[in-house]
């Protein structure tokens, strides 16, 4: 899971800040493909592999697969004892709202 996914998402987050767009995204699959190839979901690591790439996704202006990913780390979100991770999952959302016209969903 480390090697797999935790070190590839913080590549991906690296380069969506600092650098290639392109490449956070070619990272980011990897890693979102390794968690769905074995059904991983509900585990930390996997929360912000979602959150990492619904970012990216939103940067490249895929939205509808942005919202998927959002969906799915809102549903990981009350899962886990961390307000920290509901906090992110909400903001995606509302960005989301943002970014597709409803401005009201975002509040």
């Amino acid at each position: 899971m480390v090697t797999e996914v935790t070190v590839p998402t913080l590549r991906a987050w690296h380069e969506w800040m600092f650098g290639s767009q392109r490449r956070a995204v070619m990272l980011i699959d990897r890693a979102l493909s390794w968690l769905d190839d074995r059904d991983v979901d509900y585990h930390p690591l996997a929360f912000d592999t979602l959150v990492t790439g619904a970012w990216c996704r939103l940067g490249t202006g895929d939205i509808t697969s942005a919202g998927r990913l959002i969906e799915r780390a809102h549903a990981q979100a009350s899962s886990f004892p961390s307000a920290w991770n509901q906090l992110q999952a909400g903001h995606l959302r509302a960005r989301l709202a943002l970014i597709t016209g409803e401005p009201t969903q975002a509040l």
